[in-house]
């Protein structure tokens, strides 16, 4: 049967699996009929595109969804504490604005975020499971270096918990001035931070967190070697460049990890050199590892089953049994909480030899 023949609803499952939009534009640029069916059912098949995008790559539609609606509240607005408190009280109780569909300009920006998150996964894993901790194991490496669904499900949890943090507490091009303005009612500070978003996810989901923030540092080392050099850049955050645009969200790091070279990755980073982050998701994990040092405790859950994990890797809990210091420790670099244990044994990586793992190569290299 051709095609073309094919009964609407079918017609419909065959565009909502299209690998991507792309794809979905070129058949229905090439076929009236095709054309006719998806003007009539966009957002079912748009919104399908995404369910199975999300699926595949065991993403929770929680994290997506909250991903792109996150508030970019401009910071003079009034209330805006207010409304972010709100926003995440309805995502700490796992909860989108009951919709069960996403519309059409959230399904597109979901696919493109996802894209994005996709190379970064794509890059972290060649970055890490190119490298082997344990020379002396006789593993073959290519089978280690591609990643579990497991694996996989906690490097895009934390890509895009990274990206909703940079979204709710990470201002964009304000102006120098801005801080000294602006009134400070309506400015979080790291404890508050720390207590309406990091403690929604349990420690070691917080550590993923840390994880991604040491690869982002290490990427903007490498790539955008003139950064610290930079005139532009270093006349107002001399030391700190680095580490601000670390806030400046994964998307952000997507464009610099596609530009070409060096010179143009640092052009880009200098157009956005009017980037102040609220609070560095630095200073937020930092804040946040005071509260452990203090002997708490500081989970409040997300009640959502898909989203968060409730056991820990065996990596988190080998490194925390023997109370390793977290802050810059070798184990982030290797993104030790996002490996499972059977990685972990064909690296020959046992819980006594764990904390003996070499400082990896940085590896994070371009022409």
């Amino acid at each position: 049967m051709p095609l073309e023949s094919l009964p609407p609803e079918l017609k419909v499952i065959l565009m909502s699996t299209m690998p991507d939009v792309s794809s979905l534009r070129n058949l229905t640029h090439a076929s009236p009929v095709y054309h006719q069916t998806y003007v009539g059912a966009r957002e079912e098949i748009f919104h399908n595109m995404t369910a199975l995008t999300l699926y595949d790559s065991n993403v929770s539609t929680l994290e997506a969804w909250t991903a792109i609606n996150a508030p970019q509240i401009d910071h003079d607005i009034a209330h805006r504490k207010v409304m972010i408190i709100e926003f995440l009280d309805r995502y700490g109780d796992g909860l989108t604005d009951g919709r069960q569909r996403f519309m059409v300009e959230e399904s597109l920006a979901v696919l493109s975020l996802h894209r994005k998150i996709t190379t970064l996964v794509d890059d972290y894993c060649t970055q890490i499971l190119n490298q082997n901790p344990n020379p002396l194991s006789t593993i073959d490496e290519a089978n280690i270096r591609k990643a579990s669904p497991a694996e996989l499900r906690r490097l895009y949890r934390a890509f895009y918990r990274y990206e909703i943090y940079c979204k709710l507490f990470c201002a964009v091009d304000i102006d120098e001035h801005y801080y000294r303005d602006q009134a400070q009612h309506e400015l979080f500070d790291e404890g508050a931070s720390v207590e309406i978003f990091v403690k929604l996810f349990p420690v070691h989901e917080v550590e993923e967190l840390a994880c991604m923030h040491n690869y982002a540092q290490e990427c903007y080392k490498n790539l955008v070697p003139g950064m610290l050099s930079s005139p532009i850049l270093s006349f107002r955050h001399p030391v700190n460049a680095v580490h601000n645009f670390t806030s400046r969200s994964p998307s952000f790091l997507y464009r610099v990890l596609v530009t070409e070279t060096p010179q143009e990755r640092l052009a880009l980073c200098e157009a956005s050199r009017h980037f102040v982050p609220e609070i560095k998701i630095r200073n937020a994990l930092n804040a946040y590892e005071r509260v452990l040092d203090a002997g708490h405790w500081p989970w409040k859950g997300i009640n959502d089953p898909v989203s968060s994990e409730r056991l820990p890797t065996a990596g988190w809990v080998w490194a925390s049994k023997r109370g390793v210091e977290n802050v810059d420790f070798k184990l982030r670099r290797w993104g030790y909480v996002f490996w499972g244990q059977k990685r972990l044994e064909d690296w020959d990586i046992k819980e006594e030899t764990m904390l003996n793992w070499p400082w990896p190569d940085s590896g994070i290299s371009r022409p």
